[in-house]
């Protein structure tokens, strides 16, 4: 029995003690004002608000963790932005502006991928677009367009 115990108390901390490193070994880049972007978290949780004033690329990957990423004070570059996300067990909360056409494409494997973003029937032709590329593994994409 306490051989059994052992072995679960040392491959947690083997798990936990991988996570850590993994997450400065790869800490993404840009900030909140820069154009481009990626975040990473693992085991682990972060919030994000962009204020970009011409975002082209972004790039959020999430291991058993998650991240609120908000764009609604961004402005996109003339020929719209592109949004990679990659989920392991965790979960993406995008909240963006309701006036952004928002295209998605990808695959969810025992997940989902949430919209609730306006019908492009109903935006202008020359709305800002957003073009989501989410491949998602036992987690979630929640897209939401807020005013």
């Amino acid at each position: 029995m306490l051989r059994k115990l052992f072995k679960i108390v040392f491959f947690s901390s083997l798990t936990y003690g991988f996570g850590m490193l993994a997450r400065q070994l790869f800490l993404g880049l840009g900030d909140e004002t820069t154009n481009e972007f990626e975040l990473v978290t693992i085991m682990d949780g972060k919030e994000f608000a962009s204020r970009a004033e011409g975002l082209w690329s972004g790039k959020v990957t999430t291991i058993m963790g998650g991240v609120d990423l908000d764009l609604r004070d961004v402005e996109l570059d003339p020929g719209g932005a592109d949004l990679a996300i990659f989920t392991v067990m965790g979960g993406i909360s995008l909240r963006v502006p309701d006036t952004w056409i928002v295209a998605t494409d990808g695959q969810a494997i025992l997940g989902n991928h949430d919209l609730r973003v306006a019908d492009r029937a109903v935006l202008p032709a020359d709305a800002p677009v957003l073009r989501i590329q989410a491949r998602t593994y036992f987690g979630s994409l929640t897209v939401a367009a807020k005013p």
